[in-house]
């Protein structure tokens, strides 16, 4: 036998056994393989959008929003924690018209008197910041869902200034130390 058609005859019967599996094995690296990537690159492939100073704006009202934001949490908390005496005082002239009018009213009605405001127990920090009052009953699934939904409202993520995320994660880690506090306390 020539060499010649030797060389021809075994590539001819290497191809007829192997010829499907090379096929499969082509076919399935560019189904596989080479089609996701090229995929891939035409939808990052978008068109470059050209932007101009009138479509870049800062959002004013998003702004003004955490400034007011900001403000009311301040009042609330120097209303928290400052006014000691001025309370004591506005509480002392609260108990003495109260007492007036229970004095008046005390022949008109009979029956159990409410208790004064003053001997009420003040919410704590944690409680204020749940957004509980001073006291309050609360199962452990609404403490969760309450906790959860601070969180989600807080989240840093959703704020764009470096300072807006910074206030976003302090107030995040107070939301984390009440719940801390508050589930040790949960029946």
């Amino acid at each position: 036998m020539d060499p010649v058609q030797y060389y021809v005859t075994t590539l001819t019967n290497a191809a007829q056994k192997l010829g499907p599996v090379v096929l499969y094995l082509v076919g399935g690296y560019l189904l596989f393989i080479k089609l996701p990537f090229v995929l891939y690159y035409k939808v990052l492939q978008k068109p470059k959008v050209d932007f101009s100073q009138e479509e870049i704006k800062p959002d004013l009202n998003f702004q003004k929003e955490m400034e007011e934001q900001r403000r009311r949490e301040f009042n609330e908390r120097m209303k928290n924690l400052g006014s000691g005496q001025s309370q004591k005082k506005t509480e002392n002239k609260q108990e003495s018209s109260q007492k007036s009018s229970e004095n008046h009213s005390q022949h008109k009605q009979s029956g159990p008197r409410p208790a004064p405001k003053s001997k009420m127990r003040e919410a704590t920090p944690e409680e204020i910041i749940f957004k509980l009052k001073a006291g309050e009953v609360f199962t452990a699934k609404e403490l969760k869902k309450r906790y959860h939904e601070l969180l989600k409202a807080n989240h840093p993520d959703k704020f764009r200034t470096d300072h807006q995320k910074e206030s976003a994660e302090a107030k995040t880690k107070s939301i984390n130390d009440a719940y801390q506090k508050l589930k040790k306390h949960v029946p």
